[in-house]
């Protein structure tokens, strides 16, 4: 009589398949995206305050949403992150 084979649902597959993967960390590709995105946002600041549609609040609000956009696209374009990030795809490869 041939073994028996484990059948797992789906569910669980996905569970034990991830679970046997290296964690996945921010990769390189996620600075581009992040860059792209921050740019966006500049632009769309940039365009609401020249037509004049925001409020004193929203101002600030978008501005403090700035500066914490540039903080992070700084830290992650960093030499320390890109060594960072060779060392995790050297890990993995």
């Amino acid at each position: 009589m041939a073994p028996a084979r484990c059948r797992l649902r789906p569910q669980a597959r996905a569970r034990r398949y991830l679970g046997q993967r290296k964690p996945h960390h921010l990769d390189p590709w996620a600075r581009v995206v992040a860059t792209v995105l921050g740019a966006l946002s500049v632009l769309s600041l940039v365009s609401s305050v020249a037509q004049g549609q925001m409020t004193t609040l929203n101002l600030i609000v978008s501005l403090i949403s700035l500066v914490l956009a540039i903080a992070v696209l700084v830290l992650l374009w960093r030499k320390e992150s890109s060594a960072y990030y060779e060392a995790v795809k050297a890990q993995r490869h």
